[in-house]
């Protein structure tokens, strides 16, 4: 039969422990600022797309329903919250696509087909997946398209410019520079996503290579 003997048997001593649990500790330490850094610019992209997407749902509707300003558009508003209280806001960080203006009136769900029933919201997104962190600087809070998926300007309370701007950066003092933008000097890839000229697109501001993708349109076009 065999027998192992106790230096077979051997685990850790408190010394080796210690050593391991200090050395997975540095590692730790070293990898927490790029898991930050990804955490901030995953918080800003995720919520760059969802503006992205609802812009491109509110045209889509535009085109789908045909409608013709003045006497009907499809709205893009950012505002402050999704209550009965809620008004548009430039640096609003919640969204409703809807047929009417939906100010005193974000409480109201979206509903299918092609009702008429007012403030008609078809889609909604609530500042979430770190949303809240976020901040948020449109060129106007209200982005409407007409039947040919242009931006509206004709009807009232809408964008009086044919293209619609809209920056998102991290909420965060200047002075960390992993959460200060890359164009102002830090390390965040802050995203701007515009509207006009018969598109929706993404790119980033920090961008200044003119055969780069991702760089930004000279300011008023898109």
């Amino acid at each position: 039969m065999l027998i192992l003997s106790n230096s077979s048997q051997r685990g850790f001593n408190l010394v080796e422990l210690t050593i391991g649990i200090a050395i997975v500790a540095i590692l730790f330490a070293l990898a927490l600022p790029s898991y930050s850094q990804w955490s901030t610019n995953a918080k800003i992209r995720n919520w760059a797309e969802s503006i992205q997407n609802g812009l491109q749902l509110t045209r889509v509707e535009a085109l789908k329903r045909n409608v013709t300003p003045p006497s009907s558009t499809v709205r893009f508003q950012l505002v402050d919250s999704l209550t009965s209280t809620c008004v548009t806001s430039t640096s609003g960080t919640n969204w409703v696509i809807s047929l009417d203006d939906i100010t005193g009136q974000c409480d109201k769900m979206p509903v299918s087909g092609l009702v008429t029933t007012p403030p008609q919201v078809i889609q909604n997104a609530a500042a979430e997946n770190g949303a809240t962190a976020l901040v948020v600087v449109a060129s106007e809070p209200v982005a409407c398209f007409n039947g040919v998926g242009q931006v509206d300007r004709r009807t009232g309370g809408c964008s009086v410019n044919p293209v619609v701007t809209f920056d998102i950066s991290i909420a965060n003092p200047s002075s960390e520079s992993g959460k200060t933008c890359a164009k102002l000097g830090g390390k965040a890839r802050c995203l701007q996503v515009c509207a006009g000229n018969g598109s929706i697109k993404m790119c980033d501001p920090a961008v200044t290579d003119p055969t780069d993708p991702r760089i930004c349109a000279p300011a008023g076009s898109c």
